[in-house]
């Protein structure tokens, strides 16, 4: 009966002119997206990845780029996730004016797609920011930005927005209104100076410029939507430069200072820091400047639908990923050292910054509730209930395997997250060091090299790849903790690179001082 009702109510609506569109088809369709966009990067990502390939000049930098095509290619292959951080669901729904959604709430259908969607994927959405920090187990509420635009359709677009570029986004309300692009450009290249390597490049920035202090980042978060198109902007500017608009021309100076930072892929210097740069302007007061800038990592995960009232869309094309891979040798040997873990102080002493070294041995893995729980251990004196006695911790919160999976996707997280402890666990519990992605603040990394310790960076962006490394897991400690519990993984010449030694080397200030200077010469428009 409801069914009928609903159906007449549909024709009624239709015969008056309005079309009607089921929220369950947009909870449907939300579903299929959320899982397309988890396990393919789009096709404009794709082209994204071999540009930045092409144009990179280092050695390591190139390195990565292989990392980063062969983790798509294997994820897509395999339908899992191409990194463990699939992010917080961010959802734009432009809904048409002549449009009348039935059947529901639209906020429902949206939690509702979202929770069935990423039932297969990591969960990272918690309760509550402050108070309640207990993971939602369903990646819901996702972020619902709604607007009614002309038409009879309701156009879905999703973004999967992972917290290690995230993070590093920023907001400035600029205190002199009419200082300019200058004013702007300054902005950008000082916050991307201090982002460093923690967004995992190479990836997407984007700047906007007016608005109001709620509006400008959301003004940049939806610039993010629009394809990659560096390539051919960049092919105009030299080949006909006077057609290029203001906007096109600050894309293009933002494009070109940014990389000659000489940041580069994962931070380990190089000449691709970015690889788009999507700039959005609007209006604001008078004694305005906001400005936003919103970072994308290299897995720029997003995708559109557009629901007409035919019925959900539930099927979406994979791209072909070989078709961007042709002339890279993705198995190409990196030279890399083997070493068994646990390491020896000997092994530790003999490493530097920038080595390339293969991991194989036991390997424990914990990120920041873990981290937090055994500093409060040690506080009160108690015992940890895992020995880090000579040990390296991964900083990692893999998805839950699937049939045939030891683990799921499991990539390194960002490393200046455990700061404010790694420190005490060497000194206290005797941790050798650890691994993940981004570098470690100025009190951390001397913490690590004052007490004989290293710090090794995973590509960030690779989890399925990573996760072929691993033959073994066991959990260790605090299982309620999910994807946050301490594990330990059996590993076969699981990659990583060396970043501080034990002798002062910095492998991410020694690759960018390496390629800034050189950058500033061979990227200036």
């Amino acid at each position: 009966m409801d069914d009928l009702c609903q159906q007449e109510r549909s024709a009624a609506l239709r015969a008056a002119g309005v079309h009607a569109i089921d929220v369950d088809d947009v909870r449907a369709t939300l579903a299929a997206m959320v899982v397309h966009a988890g396990t393919h990067l789009p096709e404009d990502a794709l082209r994204a990845l071999r540009f930045g390939y092409e144009r990179e000049g280092s050695d390591r930098g190139r390195s990565i780029y292989r990392q980063l095509l062969q983790n798509v290619a294997g994820a897509s292959a395999a339908g899992r996730p191409t990194c463990q951080d699939t992010g917080q669901a961010v959802v734009f729904v432009d809904l048409g004016e002549d449009v009348h959604l039935i059947g529901g709430s639209l906020d429902d259908a949206v939690n509702a797609g979202v929770a069935e969607g990423y039932s297969g994927f990591r969960k990272s959405i918690v309760r509550d920011a402050l108070f309640d920090r207990t993971n939602t187990r369903d990646n819901t509420p996702a972020v619902l930005h709604l607007r009614r635009v002309p038409g009879r359709t309701l156009r879905l677009s999703l973004a999967e927005k992972g917290y290690g570029s995230e993070n590093k986004s920023a907001m400035v309300m600029f205190p002199e209104p009419n200082a300019g692009v200058d004013a702007v450009v300054r902005v950008v290249l000082e916050h991307l100076d201090r982002a460093g390597a923690g967004w995992c490049p190479p990836g997407i920035l984007s700047v906007a410029v007016g608005g109001s202090f709620e509006l400008a980042p959301l003004m940049a978060k939806r610039a993010l939507l629009q394809p990659f198109d560096m390539d051919t902007l960049l092919e105009r500017a030299d080949r006909e430069p006077s057609s290029l608009s203001q906007h096109e021309r600050l894309r293009v100076r933002l494009f070109h200072e940014v990389n000659a930072l000489g940041i580069g892929p994962q931070g380990l210097g190089g000449m691709t820091t970015v690889l788009d740069v999507k700039l959005s302007t609007g209006p604001t007061h008078i004694a305005g400047l906001p400005i936003a800038i919103n970072m994308q990592c290299n897995k720029n995960h997003h995708l559109s639908a557009v629901l007409d009232g035919g019925g959900p869309i539930t099927q979406f094309e994979a791209p072909d990923v070989s078709s961007w891979t042709v002339g890279i040798d993705l198995e190409s040997p990196e030279g890399a050292r083997r070493l068994q873990l646990p390491l020896s102080a000997q092994d530790v002493a003999s490493l530097e910054a920038g080595q390339r070294v293969l991991l194989s041995g036991r390997l424990l893995t914990g990120r920041d509730a873990a981290h937090k729980r055994m500093v409060e251990l040690l506080d009160r004196g108690e015992p940890l209930p895992v020995d880090l006695r000579g040990q390296l911790i991964y900083y990692v919160g893999p998805v839950d395997p699937v049939a045939g999976e030891v683990i799921g996707p499991a990539g390194p997280t960002t490393a200046s997250r455990m700061d404010p402890y790694v420190g005490r666990l060497m000194a206290e519990a005797g941790l050798l060091g650890s691994i993940g992605k981004g570098e470690h603040g100025r009190a951390a990394t001397r913490a690590i090299q004052e007490q004989g310790g290293v710090f090794m960076v995973a590509t960030g962006g690779a989890a399925w790849l990573q996760a072929r490394s691993v033959v073994g897991v066991q959990t260790l400690a605090w299982p309620e903790l999910g994807t946050e519990a301490i594990r330990a993984l059996e590993v076969v010449d699981f990659p990583a690179v060396v970043a501080l030694d034990t002798h002062g080397g910095d492998v991410h200030r020694q690759g960018r001082e390496a390629f800034a200077e050189r950058n500033r010469h061979a990227q200036a428009p």
